[in-house]
């Protein structure tokens, strides 16, 4: 290691740690009331928890009540949450909860199966194949395949029994480590790996069954 590789190495450390002291100053000020501090605390992470709320519904109003659920039970929890974990962690488990409730429901079960692929799926999609057609990567015809494939992927996910569907929603989708999978859902790292690989054979399984072999 060069030195300045170990300057930069030693600069995100640093980095690191100021963001967890500032994370944990927010939190310590929430408990006392602070709603300034939750507020900012609430910012950090409302953006990539609607995105992942959003995948277990697909539908907008859907997510929007579940997360506003989800803060409220946080505001109300924070007096106890004593810092071993990450905000962001912490929130999260209590977002895994309050979908995996709402979601039981019959109605919602089936309005989530029958949807194609999410907006933010969608439009990473539209993203993709833009500049692909662009850079002349590929014909209009592949990107007529891409859409095609991609929207039957999803339906396939939508369609996995819970405990699964949940795994490849933060592992696969959300891009968690097994580490942070297993701490948010409170199983062990194994149990997450087990779950990915049947998942994984039964998404595989489900599109050999539709033509599509990947």
């Amino acid at each position: 290691m060069t030195q300045l590789e170990g300057l930069r190495m030693f600069s995100r450390e640093i980095s690191r740690d100021s963001a967890l002291n500032e994370e944990q100053d927010l939190i310590r000020a929430a408990q006392r009331g602070n709603h300034k501090a939750f507020a900012r605390l609430v910012v950090s992470v409302e953006e990539r928890l609607f995105r992942m709320v959003y995948r277990f519904f697909g539908r907008e109003q859907e997510a929007r009540d579940t997360l506003q659920e989800v803060f409220l039970k946080a505001y109300q929890g924070l007096p106890k949450f004593n810092l071993r974990s990450s905000f962001y962690t912490w929130i999260y488990r209590i977002a895994i909860r309050t979908c995996s409730r709402r979601v039981t429901s019959a109605s919602l079960r089936m309005e989530r199966s029958s949807e194609s692929f999410d907006t933010p799926l969608r439009e990473d999609l539209a993203e993709r194949v833009r500049r692909e057609f662009i850079s002349k990567q590929k014909s209009a015809r592949e990107v007529a395949q891409d859409i095609e494939r991609t929207s039957s992927v999803w339906k396939a996910v939508r369609n996995l029994p819970q405990k699964f569907f949940e795994v490849v929603i933060l592992h696969d989708l959300e891009e968690l480590s097994l580490e942070e999978v297993a701490s948010i859902l409170k199983i062990p790292k194994g149990t997450v790996m087990s779950r990915l690989n049947r998942a994984h054979h039964k998404l595989v399984q489900k599109l050999k069954e539709e033509g599509i072999s990947r």
